[in-house]
């Protein structure tokens, strides 16, 4: 059976090779031709163009007397002079003439330029021959692309928006984005050292160039420190020494703005079948916050103070008559003690907030005509204990946005790289769809696509994205992402040619055929992607253009500041508090100021036992009241 192979692959080789060589001699043998009759009528050409009327008379009476010298050494002809006067004279003293010879030695050396140029033009000809034939036959064979616009290159990107008249001024990787479309949003995805950061600086500078206000959330510290300006910026970062001061009170006004704040601050856990003790724990915030608005000695400490460290009573007396009042009752303590829990968990960044009494009000400042731009900043060692504040500063500046008179000529710029790592932003979906009007600008990066749809859901997800209009797409490693970032790059409408080659014994038989078959493929195939090297990424713009690859360049920058500058906090300050929350952290039914006498318990033990009927107006899920009396620490971490 293998040598039976062995010989059907041998007998498949040779016919297909013989014919191959077969019609290649065909062809080869028509373009000799053509090539070689050019050459001939282009020495023809050139032989009568070249020389004069009396020298190609000269040349035809030499070669004449040549002819006639051959059978008779003595033979006559005519010949005419330069005047035209007919002579009879011996053949052999026309060969003697110098005129004769002379002329001869013109027209030789004329053909022999003219054989030269002829040689180099059949060259040319052949060449330009089988270059056609070649380019023809690849024409019929190449796969045909028919939406033109699907993928091109840089230098007919930049000519069909040129072309359109819609070049803007901001411009990544050498590409010039729409005029307009920044107020449409732009999505970064890559992986980690892939080009994402260069690419904001990239476009940062040209934001500061511009005049346009920003709000840049800066995880690492680094494009503060290339682009912080003491005299124009501000920054946000309880850690940094020259951070502004804020409080809760400083950007709510009425009640609806602190019902804001605690839901961005405190963001309902993922996957939670129970959303009673979150609820809860905002509506204390914010019955809290509210009542202590007019207090001229309100600050964060002693808000954290009231939330977390006053007996159930005190808060109980303090709220009341407010929805918050049934919540802090002493008759179900443990259910109150453990929304403290969440509280703590939460709420333990606004300890570090600074209590100077000129704070920033981020509502104001968007408001501001002549503020410029805003850094909120932090490091990974301490970005876990910001993430409630830095979410919920984020929220507030979206919702600010939204509160300005419409103005599509002015530019609010929202740069949020490493969106996965906030807490859910409750206005981020409607902030997209309606911060255009006003102005507002949002740049949405992640490392992980599927960061975001775990905070906010596969649906939640690709309905924020649906309303980010130009992406840019760096490296991605793995087949996965990389396969999801290649569906969203879209697909080429492809006619396929086909091949089908046929032989036999007889010659008569050997042949090929061409089909067309019409198919669709990705634009950007995910091998593509994966192998993108450092700084390139694939640029897809709104509106009918084409996808673009550009490639970045390290970004320099000659800035001389610090990224970070550590603040001196005062530890003992809050230490009550920190206290308590890592016992409600860790112990929730512990407390040490809960704790109650046993007659105060055996008082109590008929109301805990309707725990579940009382808070029923916060969660009517029967599974998740029947388990509030068993909240484990393990939970709360897990928010």
């Amino acid at each position: 059976m293998q040598e039976n192979n062995k010989t059907k692959f041998f007998i498949r080789g040779g016919q297909i090779t013989l014919h191959n060589i077969r019609m290649f001699s065909q062809v080869i043998k028509v373009v000799l031709a053509i090539s070689l009759a050019s050459l001939i009528l282009l020495n023809v050409l050139w032989y009568m163009n070249i020389n004069t009327s009396y020298q190609k008379y000269l040349f035809n009476s030499l070669l004449t007397a040549k002819a006639k010298l051959i059978f008779d050494d003595k033979a006559v002809q005519d010949f005419k002079s330069p005047d035209d006067r007919v002579y009879q004279v011996l053949s052999k003293n026309v060969l003697k003439a110098k005129a004769v010879n002379d002329a001869a030695l013109v027209i030789f050396d004329n053909a022999a330029k003219g054989f030269f140029l002829s040689i180099i033009l059949y060259f040319v000809i052949s060449t330009i021959a089988i270059y056609l034939i070649r380019k023809k036959g690849k024409t019929l064979t190449q796969d045909q692309l028919l939406n033109e616009h699907s993928l091109a290159s840089l230098k007919e990107y930049k000519k069909i928006v040129k072309k359109q008249k819609t070049m803007s001024d901001l411009i990544l990787g050498g590409a010039p984005l729409i005029k307009e479309s920044e107020t449409k949003h732009l999505f970064l995805h890559g992986s980690t050292g892939s080009g994402k950061s260069t690419c904001i600086k990239e476009l940062l500078q040209k934001i500061i160039d511009r005049g346009d206000k920003f709000i840049v959330l800066d995880k690492s510290c680094d494009l503060t420190k290339t682009f912080y300006q003491e005299d124009k910026h501000l920054i946000l970062n309880p850690f940094d020494k020259r951070s502004k001061a804020w409080n809760v009170w400083c950007d709510a006004r009425t009640q609806a703005d602190f019902d804001s704040i605690a839901e961005a601050l405190m963001p309902m856990p993922k996957g939670s079948s129970d959303p009673f003790w979150v609820n809860a724990a905002r509506t204390i915030f914010t019955s809290t916050a509210f009542k202590m608005r007019d207090d001229v000695n309100k600050s964060n400490i002693t808000l954290l103070r009231n939330l977390l460290t006053a007996d159930l009573e005190k808060m109980e007396d303090f709220l009341k008559d407010t929805e918050a009042a049934t919540l802090v009752s002493e008759k179900i303590e443990k259910t109150a003690v453990s929304i403290k829990s969440v509280l703590a968990t939460y709420l333990k960044s606004l300890k570090y907030l600074s209590n100077d009494k000129n704070v920033l009000s981020i509502r104001d400042w968007v408001a501001d005509p002549s503020s410029k731009g805003l850094f909120i900043t932090s490091l990974a060692d301490k970005h876990a204990t910001l993430r409630p504040l830095i979410s919920m500063w984020l929220d507030i500046a979206i919702n600010a946005t939204m509160s300005l008179t419409p103005d599509r000529q002015r530019r609010i710029w929202l740069i949020l790289d490493e969106a996965h790592s906030l807490h859910r932003l409750p206005c981020l979906f409607d902030g997209a769809n309606e911060v255009r009007k006003f102005g507002g600008c949002i740049l949405l990066g992640t490392t992980s696509y599927a960061g975001i749809c775990d905070i906010y859901g596969k649906d939640g997800a690709r309905g924020i994205l649906d309303q980010f209009n130009t992406s840019i797409y760096f490296r991605t490693p793995r087949a996965e992402t990389a396969s999801w970032v290649s569906k969203e790059l879209g697909e080429s409408e492809i006619e396929e040619m086909h091949e089908n080659i046929s032989y036999g014994a007889n010659t008569m038989r050997d042949g090929i055929s061409l089909s067309k078959h019409r198919t669709r493929r990705p634009a950007v195939p995910y091998t593509d992607i994966q192998k993108l090297n450092d700084l390139e990424a694939y640029l897809r713009v709104s509106g009918n253009y084409p996808i673009v690859k550009v490639k970045f360049k390290i970004f320099q920058s000659n800035n001389d500041v610090e990224g970070f500058i550590e603040s001196d906090i005062n530890e003992d300050v809050f230490k009550d508090i920190s206290k308590l929350e890592e016992t409600y952290i860790q112990n929730p039914n512990s407390a040490p100021e809960f704790k109650q006498n046993s007659s105060k318990k055996a008082k109590d033990k008929k109301n805990k036992e309707n725990i579940g009927v009382k808070d029923n107006e916060f969660n009517k899920d029967k599974k998740g009241s029947s388990n509030r009396n068993n909240i484990i620490a393990e939970d709360m971490e897990l928010i």
